[in-house]
């Protein structure tokens, strides 16, 4: 494994008025909505319309199959083993975790029982479909297989059965792609269908009334084809972990909940400390003169954040990217071995507190001053 030696200069700092905004410790809560440790079992519901056209004989999941990562089981472990199949999943979420998070899923195909169309003229939206294919799902299976974590309130979670069903993926194969003109974007408003996100439904009663769906039991993944459904899975899941759109990063870096133009989504030391998945170095403001060495933060979870001002949540994060693990691409081009840093502002806009800085051939550095200049764009 290679380390890196950093020395770290001392950094002079003037900070800038910042608009305040009220979030959580930034510290390690885990995770919000569902826990970040210890075993997730969730339900993937790959559905379909009965008049769906678009492109019906791809082999990557045909019109009336199943997908074929399904057919192959390597989309999502049934069971936890320890040894997870290579890029499922399991196999991201466990090496991302160290182990912690033991994510593990069943797929089941459900075809929709009525037409777009149909649902257009009935003026019937995400709710109805997603209660009908839910329907049809619970002849299928028995929901309480995924009621496994009672959730007392943010950050606070119960290992036992509480009636709610912890977790849903539906992944659409196709809304609105094989609709021309401009009749497809009207289609997905029609049908009450986001680009991603929320299923539309509450409260309804699967197993006979012994649980529920709630508007907290799951995301919705449209159009298989046009979007990467595995990269949406994970991020979607991502926000049942660090919370709403504020916590969006990786705009044109990397970040499990990850923004536009990611390079790749694998985590970034912002996040996997914030889960608990690891300890971080912290250089207090004021550090003269400090020799760090870092090992490879994919594989280790190593990784020094240099505090610029903790009251305004200001720091500088270091990673070593020696791409040892598969999942570790820092660039969308031709991926280079070396220290990567982020700058983090945490009361920054939504979608901006973290930033990709740029070299630009210097390997000494003295911050004198901060601020966002406008010209400054994210990830360049």
């Amino acid at each position: 494994m290679r380390n890196i030696l950093i020395l770290l200069i001392l950094f002079s700092i003037h900070v800038f008025p910042q608009k305040v905004i009220t979030k959580t410790s930034d510290e390690q809560p885990g995770g919000i909505y569902l826990p970040a440790e210890g075993r997730v079992h969730v339900l993937f519901i790959f559905a379909q319309f009965p008049d769906d056209n678009y492109d019906p004989g791809n082999v990557s999941w045909k019109k009336n199959d199943i997908p074929l990562r399904i057919k192959e089981n390597t989309w999502v472990d049934a069971e936890w083993t320890g040894s997870p199949t290579p890029y499922s999943l399991t196999d991201y979420f466990n090496d991302m975790s160290f182990g912690k998070l033991k994510f593990t899923g069943k797929s089941i195909s459900v075809t929709a029982p009525q037409t777009r169309q149909w649902y257009i003229d009935n003026k019937k939206r995400l709710r109805e479909i997603h209660s009908d294919i839910l329907a049809i799902a619970d002849k299928q299976i028995d929901f309480a297989e995924f009621d496994n974590w009672k959730r007392l309130g943010s950050y606070n979670h119960l290992a036992e059965k509480d009636g709610i069903v912890d977790m849903i993926f539906f992944v659409w194969r196709n809304i609105h792609l094989d609709i021309g003109g401009e009749k497809p974007t009207e289609t997905l408003n029609k049908l009450g269908f986001g680009w991603f996100g929320s299923t539309g439904v509450n409260n309804i009663p699967v197993d006979d009334g012994a649980r529920k769906i709630s508007s907290l039991s799951g995301v919705t993944i449209q159009d298989f084809f046009s979007k990467d459904p595995y990269r949406f899975s994970i991020h979607e899941f991502a926000h049942y972990l660090l919370g709403g759109n504020e916590y969006h990063s990786g705009y044109a870096f990397w970040a499990v909940l990850n923004g536009y133009g990611a390079r790749s989504y694998m985590i970034n030391s912002f996040e996997r400390h914030r889960l608990g998945w690891s300890d971080i170095q912290t250089i207090p403001d004021g550090t003269a003169l400090k020799e760090i060495t870092l090992k490879d933060f994919i594989t280790t979870g190593d990784a020094a954040r240099i505090e610029i001002n903790a009251k305004n949540s200001l720091y500088f994060y270091l990673e070593n990217h020696q791409r040892i693990s598969k999942w570790d691409e820092p660039s969308a081009v031709k991926s280079e071995k070396g220290i990567y840093v982020l700058r983090r502002d945490f009361f920054a806009s939504d979608n901006k507190f973290m930033q990709l800085i740029p070299a630009d051939g210097k390997y000494m550095w003295e911050v004198t001053g901060f601020e966002y200049p406008e010209y400054f764009k994210q990830g360049v």
